[in-house]
């Protein structure tokens, strides 16, 4: 819910920015509107396969996991670049 809400905050955010710009944005050209189909197409085909050999509770699981992993990944570097720039701590 937290997500949700903060995802929805964003899009708001972004929304009113690009409303309040006086000049119109060009379209998107016709490749990558058709890349960024396949792409979107693609994954979401993938998960369904997976959802349907898994079952849902435990791919939504997966999911969490991996991304438990990935932040824990971003913190970790995000703390090792903030300790090597303390120079008494000698952290290579």
């Amino acid at each position: 819910m937290i997500i949700d809400g903060l995802l929805h905050l964003l899009l708001d955010f972004l929304t009113g920015v690009f409303v309040s710009i006086p000049w119109d944005i060009p379209a998107m050209p016709a490749s990558i509107t058709g890349a960024t189909s396949w792409i979107t197409d693609t994954i979401g085909a993938t998960t369904s396969v997976l959802r349907y050999i898994y079952g849902s509770a435990l791919f939504d699981a997966l999911i969490a996991v991996i991304a438990a992993i990935w932040g824990f990944e971003l913190i970790y570097h995000i703390i090792m670049w903030v300790l090597r720039k303390i120079p008494i701590l000698s952290i290579k």
